[in-house]
């Protein structure tokens, strides 16, 4: 039987609804049969449809959306760093407070056991605008081995760690890493991308099968709240756990799971990296609306906050002078790599943070789309760099490429982005409205999980947690802000026909919010509450209930 001519089971009435549509339409009730959407329109019409079973909800003038996308999001390694395993500083505002709570666990930690700092939490609202140093750590936790990944890129460490890894300050470092240092040359604690990677991470204690499905399963609970009915999961080799979660009826959000990006698994020599692609498995698409494999990715050209590959110096007064970031895959082995991923069919998703890390990415892209073309393929820039050129917008608007942009990262980190980059970098990174002007697709993210109203407050007035205005000048509109968190994540999943927009025939993917984001005031967007998500034509959540 037709969608269209299908009973409902649900119809949400007396809406504002948004459907994000070609033409941005509003509507008034929505009719559900089973997982899809089978009716848009006025009341009198679609309530019509009813039959003796549908369940009708008036909404009394509440606004409906389609479900939020956060299109780039570390979803699975967020989720276990919240596990209880890991020592969490979300409520610390000063070093003494990480410390105290470093101490703490301690205490109830067989001496010689690692402990783990979660890297969530929010740094600008530490007093002292930095991390615990290796002998800051070591008062607190003297007889065990601590250590914490800050975004990613930062490793946080002690001595007993330094030890336990075998890490001395004669220590090679591994081509694109960083290893600090004091003026004397000891090692401060601190170690940065590939040294971090390939000295650190293999040597941690693992991640159980039991802790990758709790922390998918606390994320699920999380988007659910924040409205987010579909994800695009990064740098991870999650797809087992979720595919048993699958398999088991127990997804309730829709998993895009991008494979192999952020980890060392390339690091290996160029003649190896075609058969190191081709043994990824499935390409992209292979899966169904619930879970499906993404892009490789993110696979990082250069770093993040302290060492984006720039052209022109910064940082010094920290690395000394002439620093311009680092490559974690310099140009030779990206450009194995997407060639070898264009040949098996793959999306390549590939980060680059800085201005020469931007333009070193769409040359390999140009480079790969003359043998194997790419236009079709939707391949993805993270984070777009900073100060785009216009050359720099043309060269990817004639690859089709897509800009994936994180606003919502500065809410409570642009302050330590400011220490590295200075005032006005940060204020143009993400350089939203200069990708869109110059015709290029951008999607909206969190890329930790932050709520997408929050984000589109963020993407419309470029505000941090301070409200400060980072670069006003490339805020855009709360339409196209919306349309980022919807739509234009469907487009880069290759989902745009079946979700995205509440249209007949789409997934009955939607959200009933508390109030209209393109109408409230600017500064009340980011206040809207997330009452009721819809996923598949299910009510998944309702606030209070």
């Amino acid at each position: 039987m037709a969608t269209s001519s299908r009973t409902p089971d649900l119809i949400f009435s007396n809406a504002n609804i948004i459907t994000v549509d070609s033409r941005f339409r509003k509507a008034e009730a929505v009719a559900i049969a089973g997982d899809r959407i089978v009716e848009v329109g006025k009341n009198e019409e679609v309530l019509r449809r009813a039959g003796p079973n549908t369940r009708r909800v008036d909404l009394g003038g509440k606004t409906v959306v389609p479900g939020f996308i956060d299109a780039h999001v570390h979803a699975v390694h967020v989720g276990v760093s919240f596990l209880p395993g890991f020592v969490q500083f979300d409520r610390c505002r000063s070093l003494d407070d990480m410390l105290t709570v470093i101490a703490k666990r301690a205490e109830t930690t067989p001496p010689g056991e690692w402990i783990l700092g979660s890297s969530h939490f929010d740094y600008d609202m530490i007093r002292e605008e930095r991390f615990p140093n290796r002998w800051e750590l070591d008062r607190a936790a003297p007889n065990h081995p601590f250590c914490m990944r800050v975004r990613g890129h930062l490793g946080v460490a002690n001595t007993k760690a330094f030890e336990v890894l075998g890490i001395t300050k004669d220590s090679p470092v591994p081509a694109g890493g960083y290893i600090f240092k004091d003026e004397r040359g000891e090692l401060n604690g601190w170690l940065l991308d590939n040294a971090l990677y390939d000295l650190v991470m293999p040597k941690l204690p693992g991640t159980t099968r039991e802790e990758w499905i709790g922390a998918v399963r606390f994320m699920n609970q999380r988007f659910l709240r924040e409205g987010i009915t579909s994800v695009v999961n990064q740098s991870g080799d999650t797809w087992p756990f979720l595919a048993e979660l699958y398999h088991r009826g127990e997804l309730p959000v829709r998993w895009q799971a991008n494979l192999r990006g952020s980890s060392n698994y390339f690091h290996r020599p160029l003649e190896a990296l075609p058969k190191a692609v081709r043994d990824l498995g499935p390409v992209t698409g292979h899966g169904d609306d619930w879970l499906r494999v993404g892009a490789i990715g993110e696979l990082h050209s250069d770093g993040l906050i302290e060492a984006p590959w720039m052209h022109e110096p910064y940082a010094q007064d920290k690395f000394g002078g002439g620093w311009k970031g680092l490559l974690r895959h310099n140009r030779e082995t990206l450009s194995a790599i997407c060639l070898a991923a264009a040949d098996a069919g793959f999306q390549m998703e590939v980060h680059a943070s800085g201005d020469a890390a931007t333009e070193m990415v769409l040359d390999v892209y140009e480079e790969v789309n003359r043998q194997v073309s790419i236009r079709e393929r939707r391949w993805i820039i993270t984070h777009g760099g900073i100060f785009p050129t216009p050359r720099s917008v043309e060269r990817a608007r004639n690859l089709a490429i897509i800009v994936s942009t994180q606003q919502p990262v500065l809410w409570t980190q642009s302050h330590y982005y400011k220490q590295f980059w200075g005032e006005k970098a940060v204020a143009n990174l993400f350089a939203n409205r200069t990708w869109l002007e110059g015709g290029v697709r951008i999607n909206g993210s969190s890329d930790v999980g932050l709520s997408p109203l929050l984000g589109i407050y963020m993407y419309v007035t470029r505000k941090n947690f301070f409200g400060e205005a980072l670069g006003p000048e490339q805020a855009i509109s709360r339409e196209q802000a919306l349309k980022l968190f919807t739509i234009d994540g469907a487009y880069t999943t290759f989902e745009e026909k079946s979700k995205g927009s509440i249209e007949e025939d789409k997934l009955a993917d939607l959200l009933v919010l508390s109030d209209d984001p393109l109408t409230v005031p600017e500064e009340k967007i980011k206040e809207i509450q997330v009452l009721t998500t819809v996923v598949g034509g299910k009510i998944v959540y309702e606030k209070g209930a």
